[in-house]
Parts: structure tokens; C-alpha cells; sequence
């Protein structure tokens, strides 16, 4: 699989010209104080539909206080806003309709979000990482993990147990394909 930078509504052409090639977001903010998660859902469903079920939904909490300042983020509320964002998308993507949400950050009544993907139940997560904890959250969260970093031999022991734990009540993910963190 190879990733490349483009802009969201550029994804579409590349799927146009090929039938295999997987494309997706190289991250999308779902802390509600960047993006309104219906929107985010819909986007996510209509690129897929466009992809023949070819998207790949990368999420992140953010990385640097001055993209965190301009929203309103604060690090202590980043990682929390992004789970419940990430949930709250999911749902979008799941229900029929979405149920309401009530939650410490995402408040959003019900409603029929459409269009629904192709991939069900949604696309494969991916969640970046830059430290070695966050692949290990995303092995936990059972999210695929966008990164350039390389995890030493005993963290690899770490992730692998992680990726062979059974399964607990967490927010809904799906590997990415069989990916390892």
C-alpha cells in the first residue's frame, strides 16, 4: 500500500484511473472543535461510495499547540475529545439513523446521516502515531497505525500481545486489513 498527499476533495481522481489502489485521509480531526462529525461521516461515506469501498479513514488527536490553540484544544483534552469524536463518526456511519449523541463533547441529536459507506460496517480506522505509546493505543483500540516511527524488539513484544488480547468493550474499530501496528 503506498500513501500520498492529497487533498480531500483530490482523492476521487486517482480511484478514477485505477481498481485496486486504496487511498485515504492522512489524518482527519474528529475532536468536535474541528470539524462537525456528521459532516465528517458523510465525507468519509461519499469518498468511499466514490472509491468503490476503497477509503481508508486516518484520524488524530493533533500534535502541535499552535494548530490545538487556533481551535480551542487544550492537551489535556485532546486525546478524549478525539475518542469521542471518532466514536461519535462511527456512529454516524453505523446507525440508521444515528441515535443522538449526548457526550462531555460531542452533543448531537438524532439523525439520518447519508450517505452510508460502501465498507461495512465503515472503512478501516487508522490512527496516527509519533510515539511509540500511541501505536500501542492503537493496537489497544484495535486501529490501524499511521507512522514513520520503528518500535524496538521489546515494544514489538508489547504490540504483539496487544494485537493477540481478546477482545474488550472499547470504542468500535476494525483493523485496517489485517495491518500490524
Amino acid at each position: 500500500m503506498r500513501f500520498g498527499l492529497f487533498y480531500e476533495h483530490q482523492l476521487p481522481r486517482p480511484w478514477t484511473r485505477t481498481q485496486r489502489i486504496r487511498l485515504g485521509h492522512g489524518i482527519v480531526q474528529t475532536s468536535p472543535l474541528y470539524n462537525h462529525l456528521a459532516r465528517v461521516a458523510e465525507r468519509a461515506a461519499t469518498l468511499d461510495l466514490l472509491s468503490d469501498g476503497r477509503l481508508e479513514l486516518g484520524t488524530g488527536e493533533s500534535a502541535t499547540t499552535m494548530e490545538m490553540g487556533g481551535y480551542g484544544v487544550t492537551l489535556a483534552d485532546k486525546e478524549a475529545q478525539w475518542k469521542e469524536g471518532l466514536h461519535a463518526v462511527v456512529r454516524c456511519m453505523t446507525e440508521t439513523p444515528c441515535g443522538g449523541i449526548d457526550g462531555q463533547w460531542v452533543s448531537m441529536p438524532p439523525r439520518n446521516v447519508v450517505p452510508k459507506p460502501r465498507q461495512q460496517p465503515h472503512p478501516p480506522l487508522w490512527m496516527a502515531c509519533s510515539r511509540r505509546d500511541s501505536i500501542i493505543k492503537a493496537a489497544e483500540l484495535e486501529l490501524g497505525a499511521l507512522t514513520f516511527a520503528f518500535i524496538d524488539p521489546r515494544r514489538r513484544v508489547l504490540v504483539g500481545r496487544c494485537l493477540r488480547a481478546p477482545p474488550r468493550a472499547r470504542e468500535p474499530g476494525r483493523p485496517a486489513h489485517g495491518t500490524r501496528a
